[in-house]
């Protein structure tokens, strides 16, 4: 089985958020910048129901292929969800 890499992942997750309607999908490629990532993807939905459905799904997705995050912030309710996937981390949030 091929290793997925982290730009692989970042593209996986902005086509996950999406496919849940996610708005306005930005990866930033932060290996010249920064040791905290590889890639950042920001995501803005149009509520937040719709930001708890993008991160479930992403959630939801990844975890078929053994990738679970290693830490979230925000949560049900919330306006913003943070997925540290550590190579990839993931800003959903309402605007």
């Amino acid at each position: 089985m091929k290793k997925i890499t982290s730009l692989d992942k970042a593209k996986i997750i902005a086509r996950l958020a999406a496919e849940k309607k996610g708005e306005d999908i930005v990866i930033m490629d932060m290996r010249m910048v920064s040791t905290m990532c590889d890639f950042f993807v920001v995501i803005s939905a149009s509520s937040s129901r719709r930001v708890n459905g993008i991160s479930n799904n992403i959630r939801k997705q990844l975890s078929k292929n053994k990738i679970s995050p290693l830490h979230v912030e925000g949560g049900q309710g919330q306006y913003w969800i943070l997925l540290d996937f550590e190579d990839v981390v993931v800003h959903v949030f309402y605007k």
